[in-house]
């Protein structure tokens, strides 16, 4: 009988495990890429060329934590966002210029919507994108 014995189901673990990176925003929120997308911000791209940057082991993946105090945590997403699009294979040949999280912000003419467009241009231009 082998009722008491359980059926051992293989687990698949990744040899490679493919290397994220862990950004930290103004406000302490996190939001992990993998590293092939954040190499399209030259600033991330001088972070992980430092050698200061840590890479710990988590669950199956090696994340480097990058912190970047300057941009609070909505404006770093979209660039998250952005940098995800742009690394996908499928979008390659196509030009980013109708980036859908921008069109989702609806910005008209209020004086919210210029400062988050202005936070958004200069959060770019620090990070390289």
């Amino acid at each position: 009988e082998m009722a008491g014995k359980k059926s051992k189901v293989p687990v698949e673990v990744e040899v490679n495990p493919e290397p994220h990176i862990e950004l930290i925003a103004s406000d302490g929120s996190k939001y992990i890429i993998p590293e092939r997308a954040g190499v399209f911000s030259k600033y991330i791209q001088s972070q992980l060329a430092d050698e200061k940057v840590e890479a710990t082991q988590e669950n199956n993946y090696i994340v480097k934590s990058i912190e970047i105090p300057q941009i609070r945590s909505m404006i770093l997403g979209l660039i998250c966002q952005y940098c995800m699009a742009r690394s996908d294979p499928e979008l390659e040949d196509r030009p980013l210029l109708e980036f859908s999280p921008l069109k989702q912000l609806n910005c008209g003419d209020s004086d919210d919507d210029r400062q988050l467009v202005l936070e958004v241009l200069l959060a770019s231009q620090y990070m390289g994108v």
